[in-house]
């Protein structure tokens, strides 16, 4: 259990992305720093380990009835509940793999808002262009509010998750970029000059006001990236440094205070001015190299992208390409994001229509819909097209030819909105157009999908052997061996539903073993065959039994049921033996029915592929004691 455990840390990113673990009956229940930062590809293939789900803000890693051993281990390693401070950070880290995670940590929170504020302005620009609404309307300018304000005062956004990162108050960091985008700050750049710097060179500036006789170079900060980032920075360490030399009285009082007054107008008068040209000159930079030929930059750019998901470094240009919007007021990197998605989901169906495996096409379709409508596309691309990887290849070419429409049509977005066809408006024109651009998406969208399903098709895929050899070898041993029965009885009265109908994708997958589930009636747990009571979870929500025949079952009352108080009542400890029909457990049936996500009793043989076969009676409600499945081997 120590390797395992030493293995599951590194891969959730470390001790320094562990806040909290709890665990229950069967799992882990991490809440990380940053989810992201976590390998769940790489976790699901160790040995000890069932499947990764993230649900109710946990990251949740299945272990099955062992779950207690791991995390006692975990815990031996960790010896913490909370994040490492910055002392005890790994000063080893690469400046790209820095920046890497400073864009991560600091753009990650707030695309959700992003995404709703593009979506609006998306649907505005759509109507608007369709003749359907007056843009001088209360209604325009009300719902044009709603969504430009994120992008507007995206600074006080970026200074609430920059703080975050940095390990400050992120009010402070709010703080911040609202001294950036406040009214007498933006409208002061079309004031009149006090004066020039730089007369007659390349750094003529207007000198608009001036800070304690300093002369301050006034700059529209709205919907900008870098300077609040940079300007928390230096907050975070002029906090780290002030909160050790000033008294503990004063720190309490007056050291938000310093860092917001020294903070706010060497932003102004320094950080801004600075980091607003080299954010000009990036901008410009990236503009020119798709203006001069747009055509094998996105093409390259197509090709490689979803390389770059896979290694996490795509995080590398969002940066970049929200200073193009910000400098330039439009951007090419985001459309290439958007048609390799497609291409990956074209990829995906493609595999669902060619594999043979009932679990691969089910993960294929299931994987193509979050493609299709919301443009994620790590399920597919880890799940299907990487593991398979001739479709992953598919999909690479695809883009890249989808990558030489887009130069061909010169295509850029003008805001930041769903890489989905949600996000199709914001390729209108701004002044409210269908130009060329937006045909050259609606066209790439189309060619990379179709495209990457004929490469799949013509490339083919190579599906596992070894589970049809398997089979053969079970048939074999159907013919020489005798077979031997073992009942399982229901161990609570109630209405049978299938196991996959339940509301919990590790215990619908099958990832923890073949059973069903039952909808309790009842609210006595009975042991559903003669054996040993292998453990008992503390609260006694879950329960396992392992029989005189060695099957392993475990009975889970409840779903999510882990964290419930004063439900469950053991009748029985570990180790005992019990008979068939002894009561196990008694629970409030109604307290469980209002509490817990879902009121249902899995009955889970965790050894199930010991067998040769499950055969389940053909029944849609038990009693208590009648038989409700054989086991054959």
């Amino acid at each position: 259990m120590h390797d395992l455990a030493k293995e599951i840390i590194k891969l959730v990113g470390g001790k320094e992305n562990i806040n909290s673990l709890t665990h229950c009956a069967t799992r882990l229940r991490f809440r990380l720093v940053d989810t992201k930062k976590a390998n769940g590809t790489a976790i699901k293939n160790l040995d000890g380990v069932l499947t990764v789900v993230e649900s109710g803000g946990q990251y949740q890693v299945v272990i099955g009835e062992k779950v207690a051993e791991v995390y006692d281990a975990i815990m031996n390693e960790l010896g913490y509940l909370n994040p490492l401070d910055e002392s005890q950070k790994k000063k080893s880290k690469n400046i790209f793999g820095a920046f890497l995670d400073l864009a991560s940590g600091v753009f990650n929170p707030t695309l959700g808002v992003l995404a709703a504020g593009g979506i609006i302005r998306g649907i505005l620009a759509l109507v608007v262009a369709l003749g359907l609404l007056d843009t001088a309307s209360g209604t325009y300018v009300i719902l044009n509010a709603t969504g430009y304000a994120v992008f507007y005062f995206f600074p006080i956004f970026l200074g609430y998750s920059a703080a975050k990162k940095f390990k400050i108050d992120p009010l402070l960091g709010m703080a911040i970029g609202a001294a950036l985008v406040y009214p007498d700050m933006v409208n002061g750049t079309s004031s009149d000059a006090l004066y020039q710097l730089f007369t007659g060179s390349l750094l003529q500036s207007d000198v608009q006001m001036e800070f304690l006789g300093i002369p301050v170079i006034l700059m529209d900060y709205t919907s900008t990236v870098i300077p609040i980032i940079a300007a928390t920075y230096f907050a975070s360490k002029l906090h780290g440094w002030l909160n050790k030399i000033l008294p503990t009285l004063v720190k309490k009082v007056f050291l938000p205070c310093f860092v917001l007054v020294i903070t706010v107008p060497l932003a102004l008068i320094v950080i801004g001015p600075i980091s607003t040209s080299a954010c000009s000159a990036v901008g410009n930079a990236v503009s020119f190299l798709f203006e001069i030929n747009g055509v094998i930059t996105s093409a390259l750019l197509g090709f490689f992208w979803q390389i770059l998901v896979m290694f996490g470094l795509h995080w590398g240009l969002l940066p970049v390409a929200m200073n193009n919007l910000a400098v330039n007021g439009y951007d090419y990197i985001f459309p290439v994001a958007s048609i390799a998605a497609y291409a990956t989901g074209g990829a995906v169906l493609a595999v669902f229509f060619l594999s043979k495996q009932p679990e691969t096409k089910e993960l294929s379709l299931t994987s193509f819909f979050p493609v299709l409508f919301s443009a994620i596309t790590e399920p597919a691309i880890y799940g299907v097209t990487i593991p398979l990887k001739k479709p992953f290849m598919a999909a690479n070419i695809a883009t890249a030819l989808g990558g030489i429409i887009l130069g061909l049509f010169h295509t850029k977005t003008y805001f930041m909105a769903s890489d989905s066809f949600f996000g199709a408006p914001s390729y209108i024109e701004p002044d409210g157009t269908f130009g060329s651009g937006f045909w050259g998406l609606i066209i790439a969208w189309i060619v990379v999908m179709v495209a990457a399903f004929i490469l799949t098709c013509i490339f083919g895929i190579k599906e596992d052997e070894v589970s049809v050899k398997e089979q053969g070898k079970k048939k074999e041993k159907e013919k020489t061996a005798a077979l031997q029965r073992i009942q399982v009885f229901a161990p609570v009265k109630g209405k049978v539903i299938p196991l996959q109908e339940i509301h919990d994708e590790v215990f619908a997958s099958g990832s923890m073993g073949e059973g069903i589930a039952i909808l309790p009636e009842d609210n006595k747990i009975c042991s559903p065959v003669k054996g040993t009571v292998s453990f008992l979870f503390p609260t006694a929500h879950a329960i396992g039994i392992q029989s005189e025949d060695g099957a392993e079952i475990l009975i889970h009352i409840g779903i999510d049921s882990a964290e419930l108080q004063n439900i469950f009542t053991a009748c029985t400890s570990v180790g005992q033996e019990v008979e068939q029909g002894d009561v196990l457990i008694t629970f409030d049936l109604d307290k469980l029915k209002k509490e817990c996500k879902e009121a249902v009793v899995p009955v889970i043989v965790t050894n199930s592929k010991s067998y040769l076969d499950i055969l389940k009676e053909q029944q849609n409600c038990v009693n208590q004691d009648e038989l409700m499945f054989t086991l054959v081997r």
